[in-house]
């Protein structure tokens, strides 16, 4: 709890700075546009030359890369606060993966900014010649101080704003896409978890198969067996009752030949 409230005390102080420096840089940027809008005005009194709305396209362009620069470094030290979290707390690899992306698109972003600096101060150089047009002096000094006051009013406020919301959702959709791949991975481990329960029913089932199947062919076996142990029952019967039939007909012979014998010793006696 101490360490959240460390890190929360100094991510206000972080912003408070970033705000304070942000304020100071606007204020020094008004002061230089002023400064340049009364050369202009000089130079365009002394020499002719219109530059008005070159200068006043490169000073916006150099607004925005200031206030992008400052935001950048803003977002820096955030994603330096939310990898500090991820390891201590959560310990998610992916989260790991998002921050470490963005920083790696920051650090793009800042090789990009420092490029096109350097394209604007050659722009700056090349525009520095423009048309000479006397008659249309007055006009332009009036149009260049109003186009400073709309960007001190409106063009940093807007920067600013563009900038601070671009960076919001770009966090925000970090977020909701490290959520969105941690419920997806919970849902694979259900799913697997229940294979791996389907697989171990299929496999019971097929053991109770396979255990009625040797039941099966037990039954039929002894099926089988009684079958035969009948038939053989019937053999041993029609075994006996001809040895008796074939005892009876010996008998009958016997008593046959007895009663002849019998006559024949009567026939004697006589």
């Amino acid at each position: 709890m101490d360490n959240t409230a460390n890190e929360n005390m100094e991510g206000k102080e972080m912003e408070k700075m970033v705000d304070d420096e942000m304020e100071q840089d606007k204020q020094k940027e008004g002061a230089n546009m002023k400064q340049k809008s009364e050369k202009l005005n000089k130079d365009i009194k002394e020499t002719g030359e219109i530059r008005m709305e070159n200068e006043m396209q490169e000073d916006m362009k150099k607004v925005a890369m200031k206030k992008e620069e400052k935001k950048t470094e803003e977002v820096m030290k955030d994603k330096e606060v939310e990898e500090k979290k991820v390891v201590k707390g959560e310990e998610d690899i992916d989260m790991l993966e998002e921050v470490d992306k963005g920083i790696q698109e920051i650090e793009e972003m800042q090789m990009e900014n420092g490029m096109q600096k350097m394209s604007i101060q050659k722009m700056e150089k090349e525009q520095m010649k423009v048309t000479k047009d006397i008659g249309i002096q007055e006009e332009s000094e009036d149009h260049l101080e109003t186009e400073v006051e709309n960007i001190e009013i409106n063009g940093v406020e807007k920067v600013e704003k563009d900038m601070k919301e671009g960076e919001l959702e770009k966090i925000r959709k970090m977020k909701e896409e490290t959520e969105k791949k941690t419920e997806i991975k919970e849902t694979w481990r259900k799913i697997e978890e229940m294979k791996e329960k389907i697989e171990e029913t299929k496999r019971k089932i097929e053991e109770a198969s396979k255990n009625i199947e040797r039941m099966e062919e037990l039954v039929a076996q002894m099926d089988h067996e009684v079958e035969n142990g009948e038939m053989e029952n019937d053999v041993e019967e029609e075994s006996e009752q001809e040895r008796d039939r074939e005892e009876r007909e010996v008998e009958g012979e016997n008593d046959a030949e007895e009663e002849g014998d019998d006559e024949e010793e009567g026939g004697g006696d006589k």
